[in-house]
């Protein structure tokens, strides 16, 4: 003979955080000549800076990073220049390795 029986199932799904940070960057000063054409960069390179993390769980594996500027009217995957400075220069956030580029108003997926 059938029974009929009640099973209860309770739970708690806590999501892990971690303290991200980083110090201003300074891109130095160039000239308009460094800059021949789309996709060109000045001859000092690119700018790396740290984004470190701490405080993280060990089940933290991968950090998902918002980057909120105003978006380059001209290629919106660039961060713009702030008004009144060099017209025709976007700025391009990318991992160190290149993997992955911030998009501005977006959130990029980082290696931790």
């Amino acid at each position: 003979m059938a029974q009929n029986a009640t099973i209860n199932v309770t739970g708690t799904i806590g999501g892990s955080s971690c303290a991200i940070s980083t110090t201003p960057v300074d891109l130095g000063q160039h000239n308009a000549s460094e800059f021949t054409g789309v996709g060109s960069s000045p001859s000092s390179g690119w700018v790396n800076f740290p984004i470190t993390s701490q405080g993280c769980s060990a089940d933290v594996v991968t950090l998902h990073m918002g980057f909120d500027g105003t978006a380059d009217t001209d290629n919106n995957a660039m961060f713009a220049v702030t008004p009144g400075g060099a017209s025709g220069l976007g700025i391009e956030l990318q991992t160190q390795d290149g993997s992955a580029t911030a998009v501005p108003n977006s959130t990029t997926e980082l290696i931790n």
